[in-house]
């Protein structure tokens, strides 16, 4: 099989920028042998055709994060430069972690912004609405003092606050539905199946048929009619 030219751009072991070419058959040896050199790759792509990273960055471009997955990600930042890692190499653990694809996607993205010199306030803005500006301006000011551990953490205690207090809302609402909708299963089996077994017990008698009774089956041959 002929062997094709990607070109590639990368991250090194000390997280500096690799371009260049690599000659492979196909995208996943590319991938192989790029990682045998020890970078980790960015975006890979033969001729005008993007490659299967570039395909990944372009997925839910114009989507935002959900709130779990935004604390997800918050949580797993601040647990990574807890742990002393630099902010670019967080985000390609973060992108290389296998967990959630759009957090994965999002991840690589910043990764790539802070590569190019934008802070990470910056990276978090070039992505348009999936992140507000309270949350953009709340890390501004921390990398402005310095605190940026301190507010990763507060924000993701904001975020989990908003996220009960939404889950509440939520459950709120459907509680009244449920009882709507178990009323109306409630009437429709007193309908058709309670009301028909007590109508031949009036039958032949003088006693008149109660009037809940009475206006079920008059509802009833309403519907069928």
């Amino acid at each position: 099989m002929t062997a094709h030219q990607y070109s590639y751009k990368a991250y090194d072991r000390n997280g500096r920028t690799a371009k260049g070419m690599v000659a492979a058959v196909t995208e996943q040896e590319a991938l192989a042998k790029l990682k045998e050199t020890g970078l980790l790759p960015v975006s890979l792509s033969a001729g005008e055709r993007p490659g299967i990273f570039e395909s990944a960055l372009s997925l839910r471009r114009n989507s935002n994060f959900t709130i779990a997955q935004k604390i997800d990600y918050v949580s797993y930042l601040h647990s990574l430069l807890r742990a002393g890692l630099p902010l670019d190499r967080s985000h390609l653990l973060i992108a290389e972690g296998g967990g959630n694809r759009f957090i994965a996607t999002q991840s690589r993205k910043i990764a790539d912004e802070l590569a190019s010199g934008r802070s990470l306030s910056q990276s978090w803005e070039s992505l348009g609405q999936c992140f507000s500006p309270m949350e953009v301006g709340m890390i501004a000011s921390a990398e402005r003092t310095g605190n940026l551990l301190v507010v990763l953490d507060q924000l993701r205690l904001i975020l989990k606050q908003r996220k009960d207090l939404k889950d509440k809302v939520i459950s709120a609402s459907v509680y009244p539905i449920f009882l709507v909708l178990m009323s109306i299963a409630a009437l429709a089996v007193i309908a058709t199946v309670l009301v028909p077994a007590l109508v031949p017990l009036f039958e032949g008698g003088a006693a008149q048929l109660p009037f809940l009774i009475r206006a079920v089956l008059f509802s009833k041959q309403l519907f069928n009619e």
